[in-house]
């Protein structure tokens, strides 16, 4: 594990144009509740798929958050000459935390569409087998290694109705639902099946992550 400075790690546009989409959660969800499992393509870093778990707290100043809590995966991308080490695509990331800091307005949730695709496949809630815990008020950051693609579930569950998952631009294919977040769960598995991590975040800002032995 090595603490990371995630402030700002988390790529969700506030003030995006909010379009109704139906839900593919393949569950009966609520407009509260928003809902996919995704099959994710891994990354490569030194030949090795790598999905990188990214917690933070978040931190206040008086009544108000200087920085959301995030809970945020990750995955190795191409180099780039401005960022030839640094360059880390999100697959899925949440923020929350009330009021947030300005000039953001809420937090929300976003994930990749272009390398994440909707799955039928189970991938359940669940610690049992990984160990972690609160996350620190200055961002941790776990590679976990899988043989090949994984699997992620998130579930997040609004305070009032949210922006339901619509296309930040056409080029990114990033997908976002802006709001007040009260709790958002994240389970990543190997395309196996096996458990890797589990994130959790909620209202309070407070962030945590269980992880796999294999992850580190």
């Amino acid at each position: 594990m090595r603490a990371v400075g995630l402030a700002g790690i988390c790529a969700l546009v506030v003030g995006s144009l909010l379009v109704s989409q139906p839900s593919s959660a393949g569950s009966a969800a609520t407009p509260r509740i928003v809902e996919r499992t995704l099959s994710c393509t891994a990354g490569v870093q030194a030949g090795a798929h790598v999905v990188y778990v990214n917690v933070q707290t978040g931190v206040k100043n008086a009544n108000a958050f200087k920085t959301l809590g995030q809970a945020v995966l990750s995955t190795a991308g191409s180099r780039i000459a401005t960022q030839p080490n640094q360059y880390e695509p999100q697959l899925v990331a949440m923020t929350a935390g009330f009021p947030a800091p300005p000039p953001l307005t809420t937090g929300g949730l976003g994930y990749d569409g272009k390398r994440c695709r909707p799955t039928k496949a189970k991938v359940p809630f669940t610690k049992r087998g990984l160990t972690g815990g609160v996350a620190n008020q200055i961002g941790e950051q776990i590679q976990c290694f899988p043989p090949g693609s994984v699997l992620v579930h998130f579930r997040a569950v609004f305070a009032a109705s949210p922006a339901v998952m619509v296309k930040i631009d056409k080029k990114s294919r990033f997908y976002s639902a802006l709001g007040r977040l009260e709790i958002g769960r994240i389970a990543l598995r190997a395309a196996t099946g096996k458990p890797l991590a589990y994130l959790d975040l909620v209202d309070s800002g407070t962030a945590r992550s269980f992880t796999a032995g294999s992850c580190s």
